[in-house]
């Protein structure tokens, strides 16, 4: 761990990570702020989430493509230059037509941002180090969860909307001036060697889903991340309807809301910290272990209606999450070459991010026809299902 802490590459790294955040945070309050204001309908509000995801499944594959052949130091740069002048030019317009349109934008971009990060983190770190590395990724996670919706929430109460999109533009403008510090090799692939025959193009573009299809791990690894953010991006936001049924009532819906993710936030700091410690252990069998005893708590939290232990509970949850997410991403990382890492990463991200979406229609749909709280435990079922399966899985292929 001391080495990661004279990284000066993953320092840079980390800490445009948390501005990036952070600034992320302030856009997604004042630009939901905005919408509503211009247009007083709460669905604009869900298709400013909508409209940066549909590029995503449009363009991952293509994206990750393009991400393998390029300078991922550079292409990282100029796409913060790009959410830069997006973001200023929110500030600029008061017209919902423009909004969506620069919505688009950003999602376009995000599709290339995805597999660019994935593809980043082993040209920072020695392979040996990259659990330990998105370990302390996915604490900056938690440490943006935590302060960055507060702060953005009480900054753009004081200096209003336009004023939060400068700031963010600031961000995205001071992460691309410290990203020329960064002082990795990088091996471009010079396109115009390549072969430009119908099949040759078809193969390349297809090598991702491909890699996916042949790898067993990556692709339990792959299904594993479908599941848990289907079911995660379904209860999250009825984490709201939870506290206001269960936990409070509507008076006190908004401050335990805000507590649990608190919580939240912390235990995401812990998980990442936690990963540290179990880098030499098999990251397979540790995520799906981690499936069983997060559908475990789920289930509990569904149950309790004593706040302060609803609060542990929820802590708990962040803790599995970022345990996950940093497991997910390690074993990305070292299984996949990084000749082709982008393109794994655009294949998976153009399905789970769809999928995220896709989870949020149909909780909302269920929370209408069923109480919340059996939502939450479908969806413990679902995960404690998929937990068992991949453990009786590798159970029996080391029998």
């Amino acid at each position: 761990m001391n080495k990661l802490y004279k990284n000066s590459n993953l320092i840079i790294y980390l800490v445009g990570i948390f501005v990036s955040g952070i600034g992320t945070k302030l856009t997604t309050i004042a630009l939901s702020d905005k919408v509503l204001k211009l247009t007083g309908n709460d669905f604009n509000v869900s298709l400013v989430f909508m409209l940066q995801s549909l590029p995503i499944l449009i363009l991952g594959m293509a994206a990750g493509n393009i991400i393998d052949k390029k300078n991922k130091k550079q292409t990282f740069i100029l796409m913060n230059v790009i959410f830069a002048i997006t973001s200023f030019t929110f500030s600029l317009t008061n017209n919902s037509i423009m909004i969506f349109a620069i919505l688009l934008i950003n999602g376009i971009i995000q599709a290339f941002y995805i597999p660019c990060g994935t593809s980043l983190m082993p040209l920072l770190v020695n392979k040996e180090n990259l659990s330990e590395a998105n370990g302390l990724k996915m604490s900056i996670n938690g440490i943006v969860m935590i302060a960055g919706y507060a702060f953005a929430g009480i900054l753009v109460s004081f200096i209003g909307n336009n004023m939060a999109f400068i700031i963010d533009a600031i961000s995205f403008v001071s992460i691309a001036l410290i990203f020329n510090f960064l002082k990795i090799i990088n091996k471009d692939t010079d396109i115009s060697k390549n072969s430009t025959d119908k099949e040759s193009i078809k193969r390349d573009f297809l090598a991702g889903w491909e890699f996916v299809k042949n790898n067993s791990i990556i692709r339990s690894i792959f299904f594993i991340d479908l599941i848990v953010t289907f079911i995660i991006s379904m209860q999250s936001p009825l984490t709201y309807i939870f506290v206001e049924k269960y936990l409070g009532g509507r008076i006190l819906m908004a401050q335990r809301t805000g507590f649990l993710f608190s919580f939240a936030g912390i235990g995401t700091i812990l998980g990442g910290l936690l990963l540290v410690k179990f880098k030499h252990e098999n990251k397979l069998l540790l995520l799906t272990a981690s499936l069983v005893f997060d559908s475990i708590i789920v289930i509990i939290f569904s149950l309790n209606k004593y706040f302060p232990a609803s609060l542990l509970l929820y802590g708990c949850m962040g803790v599995v999450g970022a345990f996950n997410g940093g497991i997910l991403q390690t074993v990305l990382q070292e299984k996949t070459p990084e000749s082709i890492l982008g393109r794994v990463s655009g294949f998976i991200s153009s399905i789970i991010e769809p999928a995220s979406m896709l989870s949020l229609l149909i909780g909302g749909v269920c929370s209408n026809l069923i109480e919340v709280k059996w939502v939450f435990i479908i969806g413990s079922l679902l995960e404690l299902g998929t937990g068992l399966f991949f453990l009786t899985f590798y159970f029996r292929k080391q029998n």
